[in-house]
């Protein structure tokens, strides 16, 4: 996220946060509340690009047409599915952005310059592995979890509406996003 605002504040930012009132400290790029909102706008409108750009490509390339033909799809699916994820991206990007924010302030072990020795590349390679394999683990447990009668009717159910789902239903549980 570093990377980004060095190439987003000399081109425009700078510009923009000059209008706010002086003295809050916007005008200074390591005020934290300039860069949460720097950070979340972009994690927003990079989310609505990302989400419409690929389940896009998705939907046209891969997704089966004939499956819209299917008793168990509802009608206006697509659209329920897009409207859905639109209101839950912005809602992703509140928690998200302080993680961002974290990294962008030096309280991550992100990997930043490496002499890449045989050793370094097996670390980054098997903590990639065990990543993967966490969060994987993660998720499936969480997605059980969610399946509490507690948790599944408030806050899980709409997971399991679309029984076809489309491409478009890729943002649809804001819960198991925030809770993975």
């Amino acid at each position: 996220m570093d990377v980004v605002l060095e190439t987003l504040d000399p081109l425009f930012l700078d510009d923009l946060y000059s209008y706010f009132p002086s003295g809050y400290g916007f005008e200074n790029r390591d005020f934290w509340v300039r860069q949460y909102i720097t950070i979340f706008w972009t994690w927003w409108i990079g989310g609505y690009l990302a989400y419409l750009s690929f389940a896009t490509v998705s939907w046209v390339f891969m997704f089966d047409k004939n499956l819209r033909k299917h008793p168990l799809f509802l009608k206006n699916q697509e659209m329920q599915e897009i409207t859905v994820a639109l209101y839950s991206i912005p809602l992703m990007a509140i928690p998200s952005t302080f993680i961002f924010l974290g990294e962008l302030r030096g309280y991550s072990m992100l990997y930043d310059g490496f002499n890449w020795t045989p050793q370094e590349i097996a670390w980054v390679g098997l903590s990639i592995v065990l990543y993967l394999l966490f969060t994987d683990a993660l998720i499936y447990w969480i997605h059980r979890i969610l399946h509490w009668p507690v948790f599944y009717g408030p806050i899980h159910k709409l997971h399991h509406r679309w029984v076809i789902s489309t491409p478009f239903a890729r943002y649809f549980a804001i819960i198991i996003y925030l809770t993975s």
